[in-house]
């Protein structure tokens, strides 16, 4: 089973996405950020092959959780990659606004991001494409969840009952 976990710039992924992997102790967790870190070098090349590695893990891994934003033509690769595998896609809402309130500075030190856009405009595109049905579009049905909720997914596992 793979799980996508989706959503805009601070919010939230990674907490859920952390609270996720305790539930699911034998799922592999798979962050687009890692990746940039280990093979990105902040250009389109170092993005290519970031991405690349991350979907030879996605291919390798039976059970794996896999964190981004869930836009870019990136998520094209992904989407064809899980097409023919059991999944299920989580979208964490959380309003533009407080995405924004959440930057810190330094946060995003030490990823490399080849993209020349600052992170508050980043977070109001993401959101317009959301708002355009962006989300839906390449990824047909998903979760809509609170950043600290993983009760819809275990219960979609049939971990959980409601």
């Amino acid at each position: 089973m793979i799980i996508l976990v989706l959503g805009n710039t601070n919010s939230g992924k990674t907490y859920y996405t952390t609270l996720l992997s305790k539930a699911l102790p034998k799922y592999v967790v798979i962050r687009i950020d890692d990746y940039r870190r280990k093979y990105g070098d902040g250009t389109t090349e170092g993005e290519k092959q970031a991405w690349e590695r991350l979907f030879q893990d996605v291919e390798n891994n039976e059970d794996c959780i896999v964190e981004f934003t869930g836009r870019g033509f990136h998520s094209l690769g992904l989407r064809d990659i899980i097409r023919e595998r059991e999944h299920i896609v989580v979208v964490i809402d959380t309003p533009c606004e407080e995405c924004i309130s959440n930057i810190r500075e330094g946060k995003f030190d030490g990823i490399p991001f080849p993209y020349e856009i600052g992170e508050e405009e980043m977070i109001r595109n993401f959101d317009a494409d959301f708002k355009r049905g962006y989300l839906k579009l390449y990824w047909g049905e998903y979760l809509l969840v609170s950043s600290g909720d993983i009760c819809p997914v275990l219960a979609r596992l049939g971990m959980f009952t409601a």
